[in-house]
């Protein structure tokens, strides 16, 4: 029987070790800070993490979100580039169509749901799951597995971009609150903006 008050450590390195190897200036090492991140992960149990932040951040908020938003800006730029490839631009505007019927503020929900159920299941629980050192790659390779399901390459290739990106994050950090606000920032961005640019 498993004890709901114990504490996985995921990592529980020193400051030091945190930092060792590294070439940034002394300043920017002086300004960091070293938090613990604890979450709830499908096996029910908690897990302790850590990250490195600016001494001015308590939870890695800022970052996930603005990460979120750089890839926004980097999908929108490679619409451009889609548009002028036929198959890929048919598969672009076939996601996109549900954006544009019905009800946005239901397809805002869904996205907002899908986005956050998706990290808690693939940086989340499948990712605790995995034996280290293949926890980043299997949960990123899953991941596109399942969306390739859908038929449509062009989610597919968003799915390893995405599925690499929150993979790294989640194991910088130890949870899933940075892949879940980079995820969400990205997907509603795509739900907002690309239908504007295509």
């Amino acid at each position: 029987m498993n004890d709901q008050n114990q504490v996985i450590i995921d990592s529980a390195m020193s400051f030091a070790e945190a930092i060792e190897g590294t070439t940034a200036p002394m300043e920017v090492i002086d300004s960091l800070s070293m938090i613990d991140v604890l979450y709830y992960s499908f096996d029910g149990q908690r897990h302790q993490g850590q990250i490195l932040v600016d001494g001015r951040l308590e939870r890695p908020i800022a970052q996930p979100i603005l990460l979120g938003i750089a890839l926004a800006a980097v999908f929108v730029a490679g619409a451009y580039v889609t548009l002028r490839i036929p198959a890929l631009a048919a598969q672009v505007r076939d996601v996109l169509g549900f954006a544009q019927s019905g009800s946005l503020t239901l397809l805002t929900v869904t996205t907002l749901l899908s986005g956050i159920a998706e990290e808690l299941f693939f940086r989340g629980g499948l990712y605790a799951a995995i034996p280290r050192p293949h926890q980043l790659w299997t949960s990123t390779v899953l991941y596109i597995a399942a969306t390739v399901l859908t038929g449509n390459v062009m989610l597919a290739f968003a799915a390893a971009v995405l599925g690499l990106v929150t993979g790294l994050q989640r194991r910088a950090t130890g949870g899933v609150l940075a892949p879940i606000l980079t995820h969400i920032t990205w997907s509603l961005s795509m739900l907002y903006v690309l239908p504007h640019v295509l």
